[in-house]
């Protein structure tokens, strides 16, 4: 990822679209390769998809409120987005494929019950679908993306943009789904990749 990349509405609602496409493709893993883990320490791929879909509905939290209590509107509807240095450095840390380990938070992890793959997959595509959802919203309301801020839902005292935050979500799950493939080829040999 480019740290300088600067997105638009339209960058950001392809980011998550294409996402969703991805995401899809996970329907055809058999439903016992989806919740075998690889090893005690690693997590399977339902666990992977529901700590993905935690984080998502988290950050997505974070956007609304970010875009209700203190909006900031774009006067130039062409305008770009850019993540700020901090957070578009750390996007960079999460890309795939990944030498650093960042060890997980309490608040994203799997969730400990049973997980179903249909129930996990809905999940994740809907978290996908209520963030290209707001991005519209957002581009219909010229709503500034980058001066509209609301706190780091972990580390408090750490601003965050509406572009942060949608940057952060991409570049997370790119890198889980990155490690989604990985142990699947580790398990089955196989790699399930989007149609067309």
């Amino acid at each position: 990822m480019n740290r300088n990349k600067r997105y638009s509405y339209s960058d950001f609602i392809s980011i998550f679209d294409k996402a969703r496409d991805r995401v899809r493709a996970f329907d055809d893993i058999p439903d016992d390769l989806f919740t075998l883990k690889p090893d005690r320490k690693s997590w399977s791929a339902a666990e992977i998809c529901s700590h993905i879909a935690k984080f998502n509905r988290i950050y997505i939290g974070s956007i609304q409120k970010a875009a209700s209590l203190e909006p900031v509107y774009a006067e130039n509807p062409e305008k770009t987005f850019r993540p700020g240095f901090f957070y578009g450095l750390y996007a960079s840390a999460l890309e795939p494929p990944y030498s650093l380990k960042l060890k997980t938070l309490q608040p994203f992890y799997p969730a400990k019950v049973e997980l179903e793959k249909e129930s996990v997959i809905e999940l994740l595509l809907d978290s996908e679908r209520k963030v290209s959802e707001l991005v519209q919203q957002f581009s219909e309301k010229k709503l500034d993306l980058s001066r509209s801020m609301h706190k780091n839902p972990i580390i408090k005292f750490l601003p965050m943009s509406v572009t942060d935050f949608l940057v952060l979500i991409d570049a997370h799950q790119r890198r889980h789904i990155w490690q989604l493939e990985q142990t699947l080829l580790r398990l089955s040999g196989n790699t399930y990749e989007p149609a067309g």
